[in-house]
């Protein structure tokens, strides 16, 4: 038998409290979310509270994970509803204040980018939840990537069709 754990065996190990992680780490990360959250609820514009909330959501679903990964499913998964919620306000609110995406992108541009990396990041959080809770971050994931394609649907519409051509008649020399 081979002194190297298995790759699930190693795998596993990684997931158990005070393997993988420093607590270092865990409270830097910790102390970062919650400057990135209190920045996120001072501001008051929907443009600067999309930017702040971009900058929180990634770091947050890390917290989460984290959190999930060190045996607290319920808080991690409860912090990642949260979030869910939180982004489909923060959508709502820049859609009301933009008028055009297209030529006023700021803000839209952050949500996007933070939303598609945090559907790729839910995804691999996935495969650590319990399955009695996976049902809640699939549901945060599928609202993730839906705010994700209408932010696409906004920042790019789809060209206008085009507008049908006059014919030209040809005129003939004799009177109809």
């Amino acid at each position: 038998m081979s002194a190297w754990p298995k790759p699930a065996t190693a795998a596993l190990l990684l997931l158990l409290p005070g393997h993988g992680i420093s607590q270092k780490k865990i409270d830097k990360l910790e102390k970062k979310v919650q400057q990135l959250e209190r920045k996120y609820q001072d501001q008051k514009k929907p443009v600067d509270r999309a930017k702040a909330f971009a900058k929180l959501l990634p770091r947050a679903i890390e917290e989460a994970t984290i959190e999930i990964q060190r045996g607290a499913v319920d808080r991690g998964v409860e912090r990642i509803e949260k979030l869910r919620a939180e982004a489909h306000k923060v959508h709502d609110a820049l859609v009301v204040a933009v008028e055009n995406p297209v030529r006023h992108s700021n803000g839209f541009v952050q949500l996007q980018v933070a939303l598609r990396e945090s559907v790729r990041d839910l995804r691999d959080t996935l495969d650590i939840v319990p399955y009695q809770r996976r049902n809640a971050v699939a549901a945060a994931r599928a609202d993730f990537q839906q705010i994700n394609n209408e932010l696409l649907q906004e920042l790019f519409p789809p060209p206008p069709p085009p507008k049908p051509r006059k014919k030209k008649h040809a005129m003939t020399g004799g009177s109809p």
